[in-house]
Parts: C-alpha cells; sequence; structure tokens
C-alpha cells in the first residue's frame, strides 16, 4: 500500500453550507512516493466517483501548517473557505476547510 483515499458521503459537516457535499476524509500517501503522482491519481479518480454520482462538489480539512498538502489542494482547485479545529487529546489543531466544484455536463454548479 503506497497510498490511500477516503470519501465520507455523512461526514460531521464543520459549517453548514457544507451540508449534503461528501468530504474527502483521507488522502495519504508515503512519504516516500510524494512527488510520482500518486496522490494526483487517487484524488482524481475520487473526483470521478463523485461526479459519477452526480455531487457538484468535494470539501474536505487540512492541517494549517502542512504547506505541501495546501498547494497540492490549491493546485487542483480547491478553495479555502472557513478554519476548523481537530482536537486529539488536550491539544486543538486549527484546519483549513476547502472546497472544489466538480463539472457536470460541461457546467460548474456550486451549492
Amino acid at each position: 500500500l503506497i497510498g490511500y483515499i477516503e470519501i465520507s458521503f455523512t461526514p460531521n459537516y464543520p459549517i453548514p453550507s457544507l451540508i449534503n457535499i461528501p468530504e474527502i476524509f483521507v488522502l495519504y500517501v508515503l512519504e516516500k512516493f510524494c512527488g510520482m503522482g500518486v496522490g494526483q491519481k487517487l484524488l482524481e479518480e475520487a473526483l470521478l466517483i463523485l461526479k459519477e454520482k452526480q455531487f457538484t462538489a468535494a470539501w474536505l480539512t487540512v492541517y494549517n501548517r502542512n504547506l505541501r498538502a495546501i498547494n497540492f489542494y490549491i493546485k487542483n482547485h480547491f478553495e479555502m473557505i472557513g478554519i476548523t479545529h481537530f482536537e486529539m487529546s488536550e491539544n486543538k489543531y486549527e484546519n483549513t476547510i476547502m472546497i472544489r466544484k466538480i463539472r457536470l455536463e460541461n457546467k460548474i454548479y456550486a451549492n
């Protein structure tokens, strides 16, 4: 296993405008395979699945200090729309919420 992606169709929505939009819950690539197109392929396949299911957008959260991931998502047309926090034990980590519109039949629909 060199990479993994998971889509959640019933996520916990950090902001109300995301209701009924699926979440890219996990996108992970082993460090030694980063920069080889694995993450790109996983994301493309996930977006294709969402398009086939007629979803018009996908969202995700990313740790604010993970600049490599943030730049990857920006390159893939995700936009920053808010901030949320991930809590683990007694620690709180600020995450950026990002969304991407998905084209259906040569049109872009906004949710």
